[in-house]
């Protein structure tokens, strides 16, 4: 697939509903957010009564206010930024009074001198324009006819279900989903093409067993979004979720075979909390879920 090119993306961007669900950022999203709050022309600023010029492609802010934006702690803003300004993509300058980001090479895809400019006259065009037109008009119905014959077979699925056949897709996947997102009272869960891995390869038992203790973990730290129990547990990726594949599949073992537990599977559980408990850590660290 091609990386070239780019595209344009409006600020109107952050008031959308879909922008503003979820509770913390990525960090995907959050170097999209950089992009969209930075200053597209020059202009003056006063800050503690003194006046500071901002280029294109700068924003003066602070760390609290990220951290604010994002949902982050301010220790994880300072880390990403160092980590944007390692690989060339901002640099920053902190002050007592602020912090500036600047975008590295902003003016050079998003100046409008770089979009090309007609040379010659419209008059002088106009025939030409007009012949084109006609040309193109008849390409495209051609094209849309060629649209129209291709078979269902060749229509490419979204990158995360990139399968040929049907039959991977588990019968229980949409069930299973919408069972996810009510429990945790979350209506978008990243990552939830995973979730149709994990019932392919464990059964939809398991999987819904793992969403139950997943969601017991959360309720049981009492960590709900925003503090409030109506908003639902603090869960917003399945990668969460599967931290506790194995403890399902632990309990459901001992289920089968009975009460009679012993004091091996007792430890074998100590040492599975254990597990999922690192694996939280690693995920928390990572900052791809936040607790």
């Amino acid at each position: 697939m091609s990386q070239k090119g780019w595209i344009k993306l409006y600020r109107k961007l952050s008031e959308h509903w879909l922008w503003e669900e979820g509770d913390s950022f990525d960090k995907r999203s959050a170097w999209v957010d950089i992009l969209l709050m930075v200053n597209h022309k020059k202009k003056k600023i006063n800050l503690g009564n003194e006046l500071f010029t901002v280029e294109p492609g700068e924003k003066i802010t602070s760390e609290r206010k990220l951290s604010e934006r994002w949902g982050w702690s301010r220790t994880k803003v300072r880390n990403f930024l160092k980590l944007l300004e390692s690989d060339g993509m901002i640099e920053v300058e902190k002050t007592t009074k602020k912090t500036t980001i600047k975008v590295c090479n902003y003016s050079k895809y998003q100046k409008d001198e770089n979009i090309k400019k007609p040379t010659k006259k419209p008059e002088e065009n106009r025939d030409k324009t007009s012949k084109e037109h006609q040309k193109n008009t008849n390409k495209n119905v051609k094209n849309v006819k060629n649209v129209k014959n291709v078979k269902k077979d060749n229509i490419v699925r979204p990158a995360e279900f990139n399968k040929n056949q049907d039959s991977d897709f588990h019968p229980k996947y949409n069930e299973l989903i919408n069972y996810a997102k009510h429990k945790t009272m979350n209506n978008q869960l990243n990552r939830e093409y995973l979730l149709n891995e994990d019932l392919n390869q464990y059964g939809e038992v398991v999987v819904k067993k793992a969403i139950d203790l997943a969601v017991l973990n959360q309720k049981s730290k009492g960590n709900y979004r925003r503090g409030n129990p109506k908003n639902g547990v603090n869960i917003s990726s399945y990668r969460f979720i599967q931290c506790f594949i194995e403890e399902a599949k632990q309990i459901l073992e001992v289920s089968d075979n009975g009460a009679d537990i012993s004091s091996d599977r007792e430890d074998q559980g100590e040492c599975e909390s254990d597990r999922v408990q690192r694996e939280i850590e690693k995920l928390i660290e990572s900052g791809e879920v936040s607790l």
